[in-house]
């Protein structure tokens, strides 16, 4: 099952994906110290659940944030460069654009603090697609030996 999104971003289109090492720099916190306002490990879930009651529509459609609202830029920059990073790829103006990490770095730093709550919403979409793409199977049972029949043939 996939996890990769295809999103507009920075003026461009984008595919963002997180893979496990990217859920773990994302769990570890920002390598930036100024981008550190909480105590690291967090899970993604709880990441998750922080933007999934952080955000609301307004009455004209726009996005924003609740007031007093848990959501740190921090984790939301963190998660949008891993994505981009993993994602490798975008396309701008109509050319194809080879996404690397001074890239990703780039285009986040642009981009987050003009456009918070979009991003918000991005790096929610993000996380949602990555956990709703792991599928947990459980491990398949042996089957059941089945009872052999009881005769009725020969008997009285």
């Amino acid at each position: 099952m996939s996890t990769a999104i295809q999103r507009q971003f920075a003026g461009g289109t984008f595919t963002f994906r997180l893979p496990l090492s990217g859920i773990l720099a994302v769990e570890s916190g920002p390598v930036t110290p100024a981008l550190r306002k909480r105590t690291y490990p967090v899970s993604i879930f709880e990441i998750y659940d922080e933007l999934s009651v952080g955000m609301r529509l307004d009455a004209e459609g726009n996005i924003t944030r609740y007031p007093g609202a848990r959501i740190f830029a921090g984790d939301i920059h963190n998660i949008l460069e891993q994505a981009l990073k993993a994602g490798k790829s975008g396309e701008r103006d109509g050319q194809a654009i080879v996404v690397d990490s001074v890239l990703a770095n780039r285009l986040v730093n642009d981009t987050l603090e003009d456009h918070f709550e979009a991003c918000a919403l991005l790096a929610w979409d993000i996380l949602h697609s990555t956990i709703q793409g792991v599928a947990l199977k459980k491990k398949d049972e042996p089957p059941k030996p089945k009872r052999p029949r009881r005769s009725t043939v020969g008997k009285s």
